[in-house]
């Protein structure tokens, strides 16, 4: 299950933790996080399910694109199914940041 449909509708179970602007810390210590050098990228042998995700928006309040998150499989994919290399020592970090914002995580996914 992925955080939208086809015509980008949210899924009736997602919530809005936060909603930042691109002028925000929080915007400024993600992209430093998603900017790790890739080292170890250690993915788990599991099928990701992504129970987190990033929504990015434009001026006009549109989604324009969506970072989904599984945190116990270590494993990013963009809306539009792309997978995204992180490396593995980052996901605590996104972890910890997700969880200064407010998100709820299961404390026994990465770390």
């Amino acid at each position: 299950m992925y955080l939208t449909d086809k015509r980008r509708n949210l899924h009736p179970s997602s919530q809005l933790v936060k909603r930042l602007t691109a002028t925000d810390p929080e915007v400024e210590e993600l992209a430093a996080i998603l900017q790790t050098e890739l080292v170890d990228d250690m993915r788990w042998m599991c099928a990701p399910i992504y129970h987190d995700a990033i929504i990015f928006f434009n001026a006009e309040n549109q989604i324009v694109s969506i970072l989904n998150i599984c945190l116990l499989c270590s494993s990013l994919l963009t809306g539009e199914g792309q997978d995204i290399s992180l490396d593995f020592n980052a996901y605590p970090r996104l972890k910890d940041w997700l969880k200064k914002l407010g998100h709820p995580v299961e404390e026994s996914a990465a770390g």
